[in-house]
């Protein structure tokens, strides 16, 4: 069986991959019978891991048996790659119906929160990076915060530096975003199992990683 297998970098999504590798839809990778593996350790097909070994099939070849004597339209689907992260104040609630302004390659889009807190926005297929500002005050220029999103580079939860991020936008306590379990993170787990009533161990447990997972990934972009 032919095709080649591609090894994930950091900031790829499984929507990008297709793409980039002509599929118009990336559920035909995805499901292929040699990523059977991969799914197993991968429930999310929107959250890999570098180093993932994704395997990409040959495109089949579709035929058409049209007449000559007629015009035809053929209308291809095309890949798709969207915002969806929910905002939520210091007490959980939902940051409803706030202006915000999303800024990626020179073009800014205005908009507001639904009643979920929810930034839900389609992004252009090659854009990588979105500055978010999000007003907290209406009429108050100066009642924002803006933060930059990084498309593709929330890492599994069964990796250090996918529980370290999943801290980070959870608001707690991290190191870099790298593979150590430094101090920083421990304190940021400390206080993640107090708020949830785990067992304050500072250690990145079942449970532990069950709950960043339960409470951060609903909430997290999600591309489509």
């Amino acid at each position: 069986m032919a095709g080649t297998v591609y090894r994930v970098k950091q900031g790829d999504t499984i929507v990008r991959i297709a793409d980039d590798h002509h599929f118009r839809s990336w559920e035909a990778i995805w499901e292929h019978e040699k990523n059977a593996g991969l799914r197993t350790r991968r429930p999310n097909p929107h959250v890999l891991a570098p180093d993932d070994e994704l395997f990409i099939p040959d495109k089949d070849v579709r035929q058409f048996a049209c007449s000559t004597d007629r015009r035809h339209t053929f209308r291809l689907r095309s890949m798709l790659q969207f915002i969806d992260v929910k905002l939520h104040d210091e007490e959980g609630r939902p940051l409803a119906g706030r202006a915000y302004e999303l800024a990626y390659d020179g073009k800014r889009l205005r908009n507001a929160t639904d009643a979920e807190g929810a930034i839900r926005e389609r992004v252009p297929m090659d854009v990588t990076s979105v500055e978010a500002t999000v007003w907290l005050t209406d009429g108050d220029p100066e009642q924002k915060m803006t933060w930059t999103l990084q498309l593709g580079h929330l890492d599994p939860i069964d990796t250090v530096p996918g529980a370290k991020k999943r801290l980070a936008n959870l608001g707690y306590e991290h190191g870099p975003f790298d593979d150590e379990l430094d101090d920083a993170t421990v304190r940021g787990l400390h206080e993640f199992q107090r708020d949830h009533d785990l067992p304050v161990t500072g250690k990145l447990d079942d449970a532990t990683k069950a709950k960043l997972q339960s409470e951060h990934d609903h909430h997290a972009e999600v591309p489509g």
